[in-house]
């Protein structure tokens, strides 16, 4: 039976189809932002965190020094910020047309993973949807890591996976793949605990799903390539680690911890608590932090992120019920939160969905996910467990929080298993409809 012409061309053109698709979409929100309007930049783009890494990637410019950073930021964004400018000559615009080359080099390293363990189909479904996904083309015109993270994140897991599972160049790739984890961490360092969770997959991999070889061989190359990965996953955050140590006595890669534990995850808690706004939350905790010690001049110090974590986690632990609750409201809000910057100050993250557009669109986007999740279990593909890892780990440490951005570096994977769970039915649709034509054509 014939596939129809549509789908032949989009099977033989597609991925350049899709990617000058992706282009145009992006380039529809970067001219509607105007990101060369000083009006539109001072109100509009380097609003939220933005303006910080503005005023890093200057300072590196002007100082040659990290100093804007404090020990709040970690250097990547801003060095690929600094370097934006030193191109363009300090023009915003620049950096923000980059972050759409790299959002497209992130929907092609989508389809090479998809390629390499499913079928094309697959992986043209997958990359389509990410594609058209309004979030990632929102954020690729946000003067915010998410963008670059993605890339380089995707990239570690694409070394990670190929060198892994299909045994190419394993050390080299797995090396590589440490060394962008340490790169993505560098950016934004809610990464810094996935070497557990690769080495969990590494481990999943060589005991029990690998079953060549004796075992003792198996541990043992399980045992090297683990330790390839974090070493060289060390090796690339080290620099920052020791920076900070020498600055701060803190071997430590942010002091941003503890003051996003009790200013978000248990000052949102408390709003549902009390009823009180989020700003009176938080500044109640700011004066309690006050009285213990914490140093107000200097609000981000690791001194202050010391005494914020041990106030949230004796909070935590007289709430435990409460905030179990708020977390996963929090995991669950991360699925479905359609704001780019949820103002959590003033609606903490558990009711900011309203449209009912996105509302259907997300429920058929994750009954096909768990169509495809489902499919993938039976087989046993052990891509699959990563994937589920990558998934849960992201939305585990969100937690409380569960914006929209917090999404977007999972979604290439939700969208693989969705463009799972949909090829057989889109396949069944085509060929019913094939039929019919045929049979049409006959009579």
């Amino acid at each position: 039976m014939k596939k129809n012409k549509a789908y032949q061309f989009l099977t033989d053109n597609g991925l350049l189809v899709i990617l000058l698709l992706a282009f145009i979409i992006r380039m529809i929100y970067f001219v509607s932002l105007q990101p060369w309007n000083n009006d539109v930049i001072n109100k509009s783009v380097l609003a939220y965190d933005a303006g910080g890494y503005h005023n890093m990637a200057l300072g590196l410019l002007f100082d040659h020094s990290f100093n804007n950073c404090g020990s709040i930021r970690t250097p990547v964004y801003p060095i690929f910020l600094a370097v934006c400018y030193l191109i363009s000559g300090k023009t915003i615009w620049f950096a923000l047309f980059v972050q759409i080359i790299i959002n497209l080099l992130t929907l092609l390293l989508t389809y090479k993973i998809a390629l390499e363990f499913f079928t094309k189909e697959i992986a043209l479904i997958s990359v389509l949807l990410l594609a058209l996904d309004n979030h990632q083309s929102e954020f690729t015109v946000s003067l915010v890591t998410e963008t670059l993270f993605t890339f380089i994140f995707i990239s570690s897991i694409y070394f990670l996976c190929v060198g892994l599972i299909k045994r190419k160049k394993t050390i080299k790739y797995l090396a590589i793949g440490g060394c962008l984890l340490g790169l993505a961490t560098l950016t934004r360092p809610i990464t810094f605990l996935f070497p557990v969770a690769a080495v969990i997959f590494i481990v999943g991999y060589y005991l029990i799903f690998n079953k060549a070889g004796s075992s003792k061989i198996r541990f043992k190359m399980c045992t090297v390539n683990s330790f390839i990965y974090v070493v060289f996953f060390l090796l690339t955050i080290s620099p920052w680690l020791y920076r900070n140590y020498v600055l701060y006595n803190e071997v430590q890669l942010t002091s941003i911890t503890g003051s996003n534990l009790l200013f978000y995850n248990v000052a949102i808690t408390d709003t549902i608590k009390t009823g009180r706004p989020m700003k009176e939350a938080q500044a109640y905790f700011k004066q309690k932090a006050s009285a213990l010690g914490a140093d107000t001049s200097d609000l981000h110090s690791f001194k202050n992120s010391q005494i914020y974590s041990q106030m949230a986690i004796k909070y935590i632990k007289n709430n435990i019920f409460l905030y179990g609750k708020s977390y996963l409201k929090g995991m669950i809000n991360l699925f479905y939160d359609v704001n780019r910057f949820s103002d959590i100050k003033t609606k903490p993250g558990i009711t900011r969905y309203k449209s009912t557009g996105f509302l259907i669109y997300f429920a058929v986007i994750y009954f096909f996910t768990i169509i495809g999740v489902i499919s993938s279990v039976k087989k046993k593909q052990l891509i699959t467990l990563l994937f589920l890892i990558i998934i849960f780990y992201f939305d585990a440490i969100t937690g409380v929080i569960g914006e929209s951005r917090f999404r977007i570096p999972i979604m290439p994977f939700i969208y693989i298993f969705c463009s799972i769970g949909f090829v057989p039915f889109y396949t069944l649709i085509v060929n019913k409809f094939s039929k019919v034509k045929y049979l049409s054509q006959v009579q």
